[in-house]
């Protein structure tokens, strides 16, 4: 059990399953409205995904691989390395430790704030105007945009 939501819930909340179950539905709705408010009151499949990496009891550590085509940017990429970090460490080191295996689950979270930042971030600077170029376009423009053609220098002496 990889998925974020659960296996946190898990290691506090296993001899309780109806307790287990109702905060597993709450903060798992939860953060479904969360994403969907951060996103502009849409959601994407590339949202979804994420989220249901993050809400799923069913998904595990080698179903991770599933989110590689969501990586689309080098920001998205260089955040899925770093995130990923510390499941190689746990490989390495401590492969035998139940309770290690606990950060894979932070490499879902992590792509999903990721997401969310950049696409906040692209929003962002649609929105902002358009900033008028500070020379007029021209065809016969010299190699400086301040500066005529020698054409142009010619014609006007």
């Amino acid at each position: 059990m990889s998925g974020f939501i659960p296996r946190t819930l898990f290691m506090g909340l296993a001899s309780q399953p109806l307790l287990y179950w109702l905060a597993w539905g709450v903060l798992s709705l939860g953060l479904l409205a969360l994403v969907w408010r951060l996103n502009h009151r849409r959601l994407t499949l590339d949202l979804l995904v994420l989220w249901g990496f993050i809400a799923s009891p069913l998904v595990h550590d080698y179903d991770l691989i599933q989110l590689v085509p969501l990586l689309e940017t080098r920001r998205l990429r260089w955040g899925a390395v770093l995130l990923s970090i510390p499941g190689w460490l746990v490989i390495i080191a401590a492969y035998s430790n139940d309770a290690a295996w606990y950060v894979f689950t932070f490499i879902a979270p992590g792509l999903l704030a990721l997401t969310l930042w950049s696409l906040r971030s692209n929003d962002l600077l649609r929105r902002l105007p358009a900033v008028p170029l500070p020379w007029p376009h021209r065809r016969n423009q010299g190699s400086h945009p301040y500066q005529d053609s020698y054409e142009d220098q010619e014609t006007a002496h």
